[in-house]
């Protein structure tokens, strides 16, 4: 049976998806079945502040960020199909 590999990642500056890639291209030579999920960011508190990178004002951005609830319950976020389909 042949393996299968599920990546599931979160990246902003891209480097995460880099080695994830790398990652991925190396077991698919072995044979494995491989795929690839990125975590987004819908929750709008966030969703316009990583849309750039750099950020313009990372201080700003990044502080502003923090909204007292925050502490209490997180953002929202949403999962690839692709992991659905794979049954995790």
């Amino acid at each position: 049976m042949k393996p299968a590999v599920l990546f599931v990642y979160y990246t902003h500056t891209q480097q995460a998806l880099k080695v994830v890639e790398a990652m991925a291209r190396v077991l698919q030579d072995r044979g494995a079945d491989v795929a690839v999920a990125g975590i987004e960011f819908p929750d709008p508190r966030y969703a316009d502040r990583f849309k750039e990178f750099p950020m313009p004002h990372p201080h700003r951005e990044v502080i502003g960020m923090i909204p007292p609830e925050l502490f209490r319950a997180t953002g929202k976020i949403r999962i690839p199909a692709v992991v659905d389909r794979a049954g995790v």
